[in-house]
């Protein structure tokens, strides 16, 4: 099966904790309408984990922007990050 052999797998944070991917695709898709912060160190090392697999590529696909996020929600980092070219 192709996907066994492309090594695909899907999970949280967690899952890749100590490996890597060639390709990584972040999911960020909440209601931008009642979108609570994400803070504090659990967060925080959960998105760094997450940022932190990829090989080759990242892709994040997301259903907020910049004006949904708080200043101290750890998902504004990220998609800071993904907004500088």
């Amino acid at each position: 099966m192709e996907l066994h052999a492309r090594e695909f797998a899907c999970g949280d944070a967690s899952t890749f904790q100590g490996s890597e991917r060639d390709i990584i695709f972040i999911s960020m898709v909440a209601d931008p309408e009642n979108c609570h912060p994400l803070s504090g160190n659990a967060a925080e090392q959960r998105f760094n984990v997450a940022a932190s697999r990829a090989r080759d590529r990242m892709y994040l696909i997301r259903s907020v922007t910049l004006d949904h996020l708080s200043q101290k929600d750890v998902r504004r980092t990220l998609l800071e990050y993904f907004s500088k070219p």
